[in-house]
């Protein structure tokens, strides 16, 4: 009996430690692999819990990419109206975000076969709990960039 428990209490530890703390994982697409500097690509969280959160940005994209890095701009607008009594209820950030992919000697910097996939570390923001929403754009010279197939959020 005893060894059954103690089984149980393994697995139970093992998939738990599988689990992440991710609030949002998301990849949203951009429409025929091209992504306008108007295309601002938005996710929202109905309700994050008050804390410090990570929040990482993602780029997937192809072969026909013409940039080796990309500048990208990540705001944050956190309403705190219904979680305080604030007279003022946004809380507005925006960040300019550094995402290398390629480099002069190894080319890709990043995996993938027909679509490589990049990630960085945007920000860490300290928050209430309440609804947020993070937009992302670019802020690139070109105003289309090809070969971008996905943008994404991952907000710990």
């Amino acid at each position: 009996m005893r060894r059954r428990c103690a089984i149980a209490v393994g697995c139970c530890l093992a998939l738990s430690s599988c689990m992440n703390n991710d609030i949002l994982y998301n990849y949203k697409g951009v429409a025929e692999m091209t992504w306008g500097r108007t295309d601002t690509v938005r996710f929202e969280i109905p309700r994050m819990e008050a804390g410090t959160h990570g929040i990482s940005v993602g780029v997937r994209f192809s072969e026909q990419m013409p940039y080796a890095d990309l500048w990208l701009v990540v705001e944050h607008r956190i309403d705190t109206t219904e979680a305080l009594a604030l007279p003022k209820p946004l809380m507005i950030g925006r960040d300019t975000v550094h995402l290398v992919v390629a480099d002069d000697e190894k080319g890709w910097t990043v995996p993938g076969l027909t679509l490589h996939s990049a990630e960085i570390k945007a920000k860490t923001l300290e928050t209430p709990a309440a609804r947020a929403s993070f937009l992302i754009y670019h802020v690139m010279e070109r105003e289309d960039i090809p070969g971008i197939s996905d943008i994404g959020i991952k907000v710990e």
